[in-house]
């Protein structure tokens, strides 16, 4: 196993209690984008929306117990694979409120979805804990969405440069984020080995104490 293999399987487990962590922050986003956006959107649509969108907070919980609970450390087995699709059926989901936002609120709406967007993506860069699958699991399905802002731009009668200028824009965020995460990714791991030495060390110290007791 190679050593970005090995560093991927120890990140994994603690990125995920990480994000079990963050479940109420997510519950509270979710229901203050819904009542910001209700007069755009309507209060039956947005109600609904934050009622599925807690739901699947509540199975991704359910997915992740025994990672939580230090069960399982290694994303192995079709729990790793149904994890996977849990992570991207969370980030989609919340990303998707973007495309009424657009069909409905018109250009302002446009404004608002790319900010929530933008916003979405940063906060899985920093809760992936420099995971590369929950980054890619969470970032990549609300870029998906993110890169349909050059189109409903162009429908809604954009001038060319100024959709070109946006997907070029989007493109420097994709890289803005990959970087970042690239960052994050090293000084977690740069944590790690730094607590690993330090336990070693102190491992050594106790036995040294012992054997000179004895």
């Amino acid at each position: 196993m190679t050593q970005a293999a090995a560093d991927a399987l120890t990140i994994w487990a603690p990125a995920i209690r990480q994000r079990r962590k963050a479940m109420l922050q997510r519950i509270v986003m979710g229901a203050a984008t819904a009542l910001v956006f209700s007069p755009m959107l309507g209060w039956r649509f947005s109600a609904i929306w934050l009622v599925l969108y807690v739901l699947i907070q509540c199975l991704e919980v359910e997915v992740f117990r025994p990672v939580v609970s230090g069960q399982v450390a290694e994303p192995v087995g079709w729990r790793g694979f149904y994890g996977d699709l849990v992570l991207m059926l969370n980030a989609g989901f919340f990303g998707l409120i973007a495309v009424p936002l657009w069909i409905l609120g018109g250009a302002m709406g446009g404004v608002a979805a790319s900010v929530l967007l933008s916003a979405g993506m940063i906060n899985s860069v920093i809760m992936s804990g420099g995971s590369m699958r929950i980054f890619a699991c969470t970032v990549l399905p609300q870029l998906a969405i993110f890169a349909l802002t050059p189109l409903f731009m162009a429908q809604l009668g954009a001038p060319p440069h100024i959709v070109t200028a946006v997907a070029v824009a989007i493109l420097t965020y994709t890289a803005f984020c990959l970087n970042t995460r690239r960052h994050l990714f090293r000084a977690n791991r740069a944590e790690t080995t730094a607590r690993i030495e330090a336990d070693r060390k102190r491992t050594e110290a106790e036995a040294a104490m012992a054997s000179r007791g004895a």
